[in-house]
């Protein structure tokens, strides 16, 4: 399943089934970095509660190779697991899963499979230059970030996924990044090879986009961050990612999978952090910045996933407690500061998020079937109509609701 994404939009930087598309994490400070060693005092989470001194360990755990442990400090996956289905759909992931690997610095030092074949898979995943990060430049990171994350908490972390026959079958990347609430993981880039992709590239005529791979890329990414928030010592809040509203597209086809890959992100736990102000108007919180001179903001949902969560609580509506939502987006827009992006651009989508939070009372989790359509939102928010109407070549947006009925009717 391919992600769509046009020139005219950076699709941001997450996309389910997986391919993702992701924002740069932050360039590294001169700071110093965490330790290796196993352990650290025990930590309760912010959101979950979560405990992680008793831990359990399953099938996946046997999986992580030597550079993945040595960022996790004895932090296993299944203890992790959002649920117990999300621990199942682990473990038989598992059956299919030889390695999990963080890519370290000197990519040489891996010896149970390629690295080179991960990059493979991400620019296959991604084969529009604009729509990536230059893989010399993930590789020059993972140098900046070899023994972990800095001491407040901020890192990268790519990894590299490969069958029991040493063929990388996935790829996915992230960054912790530290808040006045505490640490987040925010998702970036992923893709699960497809049967094409292992055809052409082992002769293998497989597809491990069947096996649940994407339930153990959050299993990695919780992991991670609350290994990082334990040894930074601050509460771990959960994972953030961004998709495109529903209907953002160009075409029937790019419209119609804007919402099946809403309701694949939603099954996989994350749902859609909005804005509710005291009238009831629902507001959409995220709006990335210029990334080029000549290119425009872009108004995308910002998605959240609780690190612990009851089965069937990511198909109900739910709530965050605005500050922990604020203290994200801010961090989260603040690391295009940090990337160097310019610093006029940033302000100005920062002041806008700001803007936007004033505005709301409080902040809810949207499950997939109550986020309002790209339309319907374009009628309060000036930047996402502009950005609609150009997608859809139309000059009101009686004509854009008229465009997507039309395209969501091709899907019946």
């Amino acid at each position: 399943m391919e992600l769509k994404r046009t020139s005219q939009v950076d699709t941001g930087r997450i996309n389910a089934a997986l391919n993702v598309d992701a924002v740069q994490p932050p360039n590294a400070p001169a700071a110093k970095k965490l330790g290796v060693g196993m352990g650290g005092t025990e930590h309760k989470q912010a959101i979950g509660q979560v405990e992680t001194e008793k831990r359990q360990t399953g099938a996946i755990d046997q999986t992580v190779g030597v550079h993945f442990q040595k960022v996790l400090f004895g932090q296993t996956l299944a203890d992790v697991a959002a649920n117990p289905k999300h621990l199942r759909k682990m473990e038989e992931s598992a059956q299919v899963i030889g390695y999990l690997e963080r890519l370290p610095g000197r990519l040489g030092s891996i010896a149970t499979f390629k690295p080179n074949q991960a990059f493979k898979l991400y620019e296959y995943a991604f084969p529009n230059p604009d729509e990536r990060e230059p893989t010399q430049d993930i590789k020059d990171r993972l140098k900046t970030y070899d023994k972990g994350a800095n001491a407040d908490g901020s890192g990268f972390f790519s990894l590299a996924i490969a069958d029991k026959d040493r063929h990388v079958i996935g790829y996915t990347q992230g960054s912790t990044v530290p808040s006045d609430r505490g640490l987040f993981f925010y998702w970036q880039y992923g893709c699960v090879a497809d049967q094409e992709f292992m055809k052409k590239s082992y002769g293998v005529d497989s597809n491990p986009r069947e096996h649940g791979i994407l339930n153990t890329i959050h299993g990695a990414n919780a992991a991670t961050l609350v290994a990082t928030a334990k040894e930074s010592k601050q509460p771990a809040l959960g994972m953030i990612w961004e998709s495109e509203p529903r209907g953002l597209g160009e075409d029937a086809e790019s419209i119609q999978f804007t919402g099946k890959r809403l309701q694949i992100h939603n099954q996989a736990g994350g749902r859609v952090m909005m804005g509710m102000t005291a009238e009831g108007e629902l507001v959409n919180l995220h709006l990335q910045p210029r990334l080029t001179a000549d290119s425009e903001p872009i108004a995308l949902h910002m998605m959240f996933r609780p690190l612990k969560y009851a089965e069937g609580d990511e198909m109900k509506r739910g709530e965050m407690p605005k500050a922990d939502g604020e203290s994200m987006l801010l961090a989260w827009v603040d690391n295009f500061r940090r990337e160097g992006f310019a610093e006029k651009d940033v302000a100005e989508a920062e002041a806008e998020i700001r803007s936007r939070l004033a505005r709301t009372e409080k902040i809810v989790l949207l499950p997939a079937n109550e986020v309002p359509d790209a339309v319907t939102l374009a009628k309060t928010d000036e930047l996402l109509k502009k950005q609609l109407l150009d997608m859809y070549d139309v000059k009101d947006l009686g004509a854009a609701r008229k465009f997507y009925d039309q395209a969501m009717k091709a899907a019946v």
